[in-house]
């Protein structure tokens, strides 16, 4: 006999005129709900058959959402038990919540290392990681520099540049490798 999913009906709510495809706006309401607290670590979730057949849409999308939350760990998938939320996800879930009031005065960096991000992927840390310095091994003064030199910093310089890559070095090369296609020995 089948257990119910704790009394669970369809706690996502679509909008077919949005741009964002069903399967993202599944993964998102899911994921929300999973770090906000609505559904607790061990609960079990609705099969995507009763997923799809209450929010009358094909099953593919429901699966694919599931399937990404199975994937960076929020969602645990067991063959004939079902889906249950992550019980890894109990301690992430209170630090993440936990904040502390900022206190009047003069801002300083903090020396302790940056929090972990509450998605499972972001246990990922070591050397050579994109995006991510090691900031507990930079010396109080370059921090202070740092700070000073981005506030000065145009906003489009604080993005991404081109793929292509910096412009006017692009146009140096471009123009050195023409010169030396026109002018080369023969």
């Amino acid at each position: 006999m089948k257990r119910a999913p704790d009394g669970l009906g369809p706690i996502v709510p679509l909008d077919r005129r949005l741009a964002k495809p069903l399967h993202r706006q599944l993964y998102d309401g899911y994921r929300e709900a999973i770090l906000d607290g609505r559904l607790l670590p061990g609960q079990r979730l609705p099969s995507t058959r009763a997923v799809a057949n209450d929010l009358q849409v094909s099953r593919i999308p429901v699966v694919t959402a599931f399937e990404q939350l199975v994937a960076e760990g929020y969602v645990e998938s067991r063959v004939g038990a079902g889906s249950f939320v992550s019980p890894a996800l109990a301690e992430r879930v209170k630090t993440a919540h936990a904040t502390v009031a900022p206190r009047p005065g003069k801002r300083h960096l903090p020396s302790e290392r940056l929090p972990i991000a509450v998605e499972p992927y972001g246990d990922l840390w070591g050397a050579f990681r994109a995006g991510q310095p090691a900031l507990d091994e930079l010396p109080d003064i370059w921090a202070r520099l740092v700070a000073r030199c981005s506030r000065l910093l145009p906003r489009r310089q604080l993005t991404y540049g081109d793929p292509m890559g910096f412009g006017p070095l692009r146009r140096v090369q471009a123009v050195g490798a023409t010169a030396r296609t026109t002018t080369s020995p023969r």
